[in-house]
């Protein structure tokens, strides 16, 4: 029982929590994602747990051999301050503590597989790359202490914190839970970032003096104590102004935005550090992963609230939902957020059929939205009434014959339709870029 203590106070639990929520914040981002476009898709809790499993594992592992890695080069010394080390104390030999990372380490890669290969449903390509990742974040896990030229000791700590526990934990949930790709949400993925770092950042400045003495470059080595000051307050500022970008691009409703009454916890933190001694830096560590995650879970929460579970929606709609995905590139030409959001409101709770959910769709589209037909008019004003309902179609990617018997016409009249509406486009095309160089005052007088 007091081995078990020990490795579990070498883990470092304080620290785990971190880990865990990064990808927290990438699971509540994926259900919210889920929820509003996909129901079908249903909830990828499973993901989410072997995904959180497999950061924790990570936290533990890198953990770990920073233990044995700063033990070896001499960098735990009594000097140090802080909790001292299992290694440091002799609680763990060197013999155990190379069997326990060999233990975490397939462990982390047990973890990994099982999320990637079972759970996730991957095509081979996406297996490619998140094994990939999954060996690299064992790899730089074991090397930032370890090796002959660890990167922990080269300041590059920061980097690898912020990827592998910002971007890698959120925005790689969200991914394997949704398989779609969302750029916006590399936002919260940097403030999940952001945060991470400045947890390392408090641990490096309470360790200053030690790991200036013994050789260890770390980011606040480099920078001294006053400028990894100001670090720490960018780290906390850009991390709230991250999740509020995100919020803003997604239109939230402004209730939302009250997840900036926990600004001044971590203002009040900033507050005590800057005058407490480095040495003594050691109780705002702890104080910062629990605001980090307090800040996700009210955030996470927040964001679901906003947009409620839709209730008593037919299985069909719900199916058809899944087709919304192939019309995004045409709603985002023709229609704004505000009409976008309306045009999913009535798929979801319209009542269709058992089958051809893209003429129910298409029927919602022609019945509650006829702007959409003005406007693409005055685009393509060379388009005939078929032509453009031939265009829509194209979005829908429905099959020749099932586009005739849609038009009510024979498959050889839609190949002509199709031949005839893509010529008009891009003779049209052609005449707005004929247009735009005439209208060039840099391109004419380059001309003349």
């Amino acid at each position: 029982m007091a081995k078990l203590k020990t490795w579990i106070k070498a883990s470092r639990p304080r620290t785990v929590l971190l880990s865990f929520s990064g990808v927290l914040l990438g699971g509540f981002l994926a259900l919210d994602q889920l929820r509003s476009l996909s129901p079908s898709k249903g909830r990828p809790y499973l993901v989410i747990l072997f995904a959180a499993l497999t950061a924790i594992l990570l936290q533990i592992l890198s953990n770990l051999a920073n233990d044995y890695g700063d033990f070896k080069k001499g960098t735990d010394s009594t000097k140090r301050v802080g909790p001292q080390r299992e290694m440091q104390s002799g609680s763990i030999t060197e013999k155990e503590m190379k069997r326990g990372l060999a233990v975490t380490a397939a462990l982390c890669l047990i973890s990994g597989a099982l999320l990637i290969f079972v759970f996730a449903g991957l095509t081979w390509q996406e297996l490619a790359v998140f094994a990939t990742l999954g060996i690299g974040a064992v790899l730089a896990a074991l090397l930032y202490t370890l090796g002959k030229r660890p990167y922990g000791y080269r300041g590059l700590g920061d980097l690898y914190c912020f990827l592998f526990f910002g971007w890698a934990a959120v925005f790689g949930t969200f991914y394997l839970a949704t398989k779609s790709l969302d750029f916006s949400v590399l936002l919260p993925a940097t403030a999940m970032g952001l945060l991470s770092n400045a947890v390392l950042n408090i641990n490096n400045m309470r360790d200053y003096e030690n790991d200036k003495a013994s050789g260890k470059n770390s980011l606040v080595v480099k920078l001294g104590l006053k400028k990894a000051f100001i670090y720490q307050c960018i780290l906390i500022i850009g991390a709230f102004i991250c999740l509020t970008v995100y919020l803003v691009l997604k239109h939230a409703p402004y209730y939302i935005y009250v997840f900036w009454l926990l600004f001044p916890l971590f203002l009040k933190d900033l507050i005590a550090i800057k005058k407490t001694k480095p040495e003594l830096l050691d109780p705002f560590l702890g104080r910062q992963v629990k605001h980090s995650f307090l800040l996700v879970v009210v955030y996470g929460v927040l964001l679901l609230a906003c947009h409620p579970m839709p209730h008593d929606t037919r299985q069909a709609a719900r199916d058809a939902l899944d087709k919304e995905q192939q019309t995004m590139m045409f709603l985002d030409i023709y229609l704004n957020n505000s009409k976008k959001a309306n045009l999913l409101n009535d798929l979801e709770h319209s009542v269709f059929g058992d089958k051809d959910h893209w003429k129910a769709m298409l029927a919602v589209v022609e019945e509650k939205y006829p702007d959409l037909w003005e406007t693409l008019g005055q685009k393509y004003p060379d388009l005939d009434e078929d032509e453009k309902k031939s265009f829509i179609l194209s979005h829908f990617k429905v099959s020749r014959q099932e586009e005739a018997d849609y038009l009510g016409t024979t498959v050889n009249m839609v190949d002509k339709l199709r031949g005839s509406r893509r010529r008009k486009m891009e003779n049209q095309k052609k005449q707005l870029k004929v247009v735009q160089l005439e209208n060039n005052p840099y391109i004419c007088s380059g001309i003349q």
